[in-house]
């Protein structure tokens, strides 16, 4: 009998109770995405809780998919950063075979569950987690990294409410040598901007900055963002959103680049009047950032 090439093959998820790395106890089933899934777990030695990201199994033998787990973690960690997901351990499980990442519990699961169970969010939990995001690209864009997924369900809300960016998996990453025909199909089509859709290498910062007003824009109104690039400003896709956030997202999700906003700071400062002021008192580097 022709042996099964091992691309073909296909790896067990983990189990319920399941130890990963000698560390990590699987406790439970939490969400997937695209390309993985995403277990809680416990961690024996930090004695709490983490989330444990692996493989979809039909994709965990791919040797360039896993190449591409590893190349976000790297990523993740390179770009340490207060609402960056922080990168607790990284690996293969040598008994299973299974790679893995493992990043901090977020308590308040992500921004697209929350924007579910709740309907539009209120401007000022907007506003927030959208200074908090555009803190966290701006770190990336000044490193040459572009994370092309902006969306809620990328953005995760820790224990004090604030907005972590997770999911680099497929980021542009300058130098990468794991960048692969497939990307084309990778992301997400209704919070991509234009260039995106064309090719997904041709997108600088102001692509993210667009995907985040699209984020915005689905979180404030509750409505699907998809080719928001279309409409101008007096269109009626707009009165669904806040008419103090409007010109924001409006100016984020312009067709053209050079008509949105330059770079992420200056992004944030528009969202910065309608942030609540104990955000500034809690992370005074914040306000510190934006000079307000």
């Amino acid at each position: 009998m022709t042996a099964v090439p091992a691309e073909f093959t296909e790896l067990r998820p983990p189990q319920l109770g399941q130890v990963i790395g000698d560390r990590f106890e699987v406790v439970g089933f939490a969400g997937k995405g695209g390309m993985s899934l995403v277990y809680r777990v416990r961690d024996r030695e930090e004695r709490d809780e983490a989330a444990l990201k692996v493989l979809r199994p039909e994709l965990a033998t791919w040797e360039r998919v896993r190449e591409r787990l590893a190349a976000e973690a790297v990523t993740m960690v390179l770009l340490r950063h207060p609402h960056i997901a922080r990168i607790r351990d990284m690996g293969t499980d040598r008994p299973s075979d299974l790679a893995y990442v493992v990043i901090d519990w977020a308590p308040g699961g992500s921004a697209a569950e929350r924007n579910k169970r709740e309907g539009p969010l209120p401007v000022t939990v907007v506003a927030r987690w959208g200074v908090e995001v555009a803190s966290a690209l701006a770190v990336a864009h000044e490193r040459g990294v572009v994370h092309r997924d902006v969306k809620p369900g990328n953005i995760l809300i820790g224990a004090r409410g604030e907005a972590l960016l997770a999911d680099f998996g497929v980021a542009l990453v300058p130098d990468a040598e794991v960048e692969t025909e497939a990307d084309a199909l990778l992301g997400s089509v209704a919070y991509m901007p234009p260039e995106q859709r064309l090719c997904p290498k041709d997108v600088d910062p102001r692509s993210d900055l667009y995907a985040l007003g699209a984020t915005l824009y689905n979180l404030s109104a509750r409505r699907n963002p998809v080719d928001l690039f279309s409409c101008p400003p007096d269109d009626p896709r707009w009165e669904a959103a806040p008419p103090v956030l409007r010109p924001v997202l409006t100016k984020a999700t312009r067709f053209a680049a050079g008509e949105r906003f330059p770079d992420a700071r200056a992004m944030a400062l528009a969202l910065a009047p309608f942030v609540p002021a104990e955000v500034w008192v809690e992370e005074p580097w914040l306000s510190t950032w934006l000079g307000v």
